[in-house]
């Protein structure tokens, strides 16, 4: 029950040969118990029978990727943020973007935190990510997660995916 919230996204790939990426569902959450999130999982995996699970490994998402590891073992991938990892995460975000491949419905919250997405480069070259002092960010990061199992040099992924 951290100040953040807890943003599930899955993302598929038809198996029909389009070669599109789709968002086919979102859901956030505020103020649960870790548990709640677990439970969510779950309950998403039964109806999409997922392939991949990828989750933040920061903070308070360390207890839920290990309890995840738990129940479905090697397709659970926690990924803790640093500025390299979010540097590679939103990296592979925005190609798949700029490419059209990854396709987003008209989502009012994960929209508004995407075009709110900031940069600054510091004096030692290191570029940070970050929002707004008005916004958030947990939307770009489930969706910067769900995308990087799509990202270049992956072969035979298989789909449905999922992140929060």
């Amino acid at each position: 029950m951290g100040k953040d919230a807890t943003v599930l996204i899955v993302i598929e790939k038809p198996w029909y040969g389009d070669e599109n990426l789709y968002v086919v569902y979102v859901e956030e959450t505020q103020q649960k118990p870790l548990t709640d999130a677990i439970g969510r999982i779950k309950k998403l995996n039964q109806k999409f029978n997922f392939k991949r699970i990828i989750c933040d490994y920061t903070g308070l998402g360390i207890g839920a990727v290990d309890s995840l590891k738990e129940e479905f073992g090697f397709i659970v991938e926690g990924i803790g943020f640093t500025i390299k990892s979010k540097m590679d995460l939103y990296g592979n975000l925005k190609i798949l973007m700029q490419k059209g491949k990854l396709k987003i419905p008209n989502h009012k919250k994960l929209l508004f935190e995407l075009a709110d997405m900031r940069y600054e480069v510091a004096s030692n070259e290191q570029i940070k990510l970050h929002h707004s002092e008005k916004g958030h960010d947990d939307y770009c990061d489930a969706l910067a997660l769900a995308a990087w199992y799509f990202r270049p040099g992956i072969q035979g992924y298989e789909f449905p995916f999922a992140a929060f």
